[in-house]
């Protein structure tokens, strides 16, 4: 999209605002929400100081606008690890780190999301179920399992992670993700939750390195509310690490 409003054209760029948020190409939004926040500013400098600028003024304001906001992001852009196959086997993580893995299971009458944490010496650190109401796809399930994980275990003080997931399809959304849908809003929330962390990175693994957290998802279709296991694991869970 580029910037060619002209002084007396409303209707059309009302038209314009409008087929956008059809498309609804993120780049574009962004630069049509700055581009409606340096008209408001314009708007209310106009009204409360009695001053005005011309339109490329404006239009030279909210191009600094979206080009600042570009900058911020990709500053806080988190680094992540990229592996050229996924792993078929769990593998420890770098010492003083923990591993994360994360799964979800769908159901018809809702969704289970599970993840487990172990140390860098493959110890089992702590696991959760946690039952999900409502219907989400697959994706969106396996993405708000990676969200709640992040946010469990940032509570729990660990701040240096590897997070693996069987969904290639959901670590590609949080690496590479710009849809403006549910999908992309969960993606960014992620890379949001991310900065948080003092170390992170996203890997896509296969399910047979994803066992224990894809116990916990299934077991947690059958539960009422969160559950949470420290240190030992639950006898499901024994089985498969």
């Amino acid at each position: 999209m580029s910037w060619k409003w002209t002084e007396g054209t409303v209707l059309p760029f009302v038209e314009q605002i409008n087929l956008e948020f059809r498309n609804r190409r993120k780049e574009t939004l962004e630069k049509l929400v700055w581009g409606c926040w340096a008209l408001w500013c314009e708007r209310n400098q106009r009204v409360w100081q009695g001053k005005s600028s011309s339109m490329q003024q404006i239009i030279h304001r909210a191009q600094s606008m979206v080009d600042g906001w570009s900058q911020a992001q990709a500053a806080r852009r988190v680094k992540v690890q990229r592996e050229l196959s996924a792993a078929s086997s769990w593998c420890r993580p770098a010492a003083g780190k923990m591993k994360l893995n994360v799964d979800a299971a769908v159901r018809t009458n809702g969704c289970g999301l599970g993840w487990c944490v172990r140390d860098d010496r493959g110890r089992f650190v702590a696991g959760a179920a946690l039952p999900w109401p409502g219907s989400l796809s697959p994706l969106s399930a396996e993405l708000v399992g990676v969200r709640e994980a992040l946010s469990w275990v940032k509570d729990n003080g660990w701040l240096e992670i590897e997070v693996e997931s069987d969904a290639s399809r959901a670590i590609s959304e949080i690496l590479h993700g710009s849809s403006c849908s549910l999908v992309g809003f969960l993606g960014e929330d992620i890379r949001d939750s991310a900065n948080y962390f003092s170390s992170i990175s996203f890997c896509h693994i296969k399910r047979s390195a994803n066992k224990p957290a894809h116990a916990l998802a299934s077991a947690a279709c059958s539960m009422s509310d969160l559950r949470s296991w420290f240190y030992s694991p639950p006898g499901f869970v024994i089985s498969v690490l």
